[in-house]
């Protein structure tokens, strides 16, 4: 439960910053969280709508396995951008202690998953990869690709993909 609402309220964080300007000038930023825009998370998106994501806002957020507390393991990357009237928003869940390696983006979720979102509607992985090639209390970078997939009706799926993914966010909460 004390994950959920961790989650939730990183999820939050990130979608506040998408209202963020950017003004790359903003050279002494403060207060909780201001380091996110020390981050980036680019990547090339094509099907359901097309966009070369550049993210104004990125970070990570880690946890280690606590079973006294109920915690499992986890490593979150975000990213949020904005264009005109749309909000974009790459998320990737990885269900494992911090560490360096390659996971699965499958449906339905094992190791990972990816969401990739514009406005209010999101797409789950069901295929690809993230790897992960640092990790430590302060930073992530790695790399992703995958295809994710909405349904809009009755056996109608829409889908996206996210290729050339690559990632370096400062960690901004870690839970050990």
């Amino acid at each position: 439960m004390k994950q959920g609402k961790w989650l939730t309220s990183a999820v939050l964080f990130g979608l506040l910053f998408l209202s963020c300007s950017d003004d790359k000038d903003d050279s002494n930023p403060t207060g909780p969280g201001a380091n996110i825009k020390n981050g980036t998370l680019t990547a090339t998106i094509s099907g359901d709508f097309t966009l070369n994501f550049q993210s104004n806002a990125a970070y990570g957020l880690q946890a280690t396995a606590n079973a006294t507390q109920g915690i499992t393991g986890m490593m979150h990357i975000q990213g949020a951008m904005s264009q005109g009237a749309d909000a974009y928003l790459i998320d990737i869940q990885i269900y494992h202690d911090p560490a360096t390696g390659t996971y699965s983006l499958a449906f339905p979720p094992v190791d990972a998953v990816g969401t990739v979102t514009k406005n209010n509607s999101g797409s789950f992985s069901k295929s690809g990869s993230v790897t992960l090639t640092t990790v430590s209390s302060t930073r992530m970078k790695g790399t992703f690709s995958f295809t994710a997939f909405r349904m809009t009706g009755v056996g109608q799926e829409v889908t996206t993909t996210v290729s050339s993914g690559v990632f370096d966010v400062p960690v901004i909460a870690s839970e050990n």
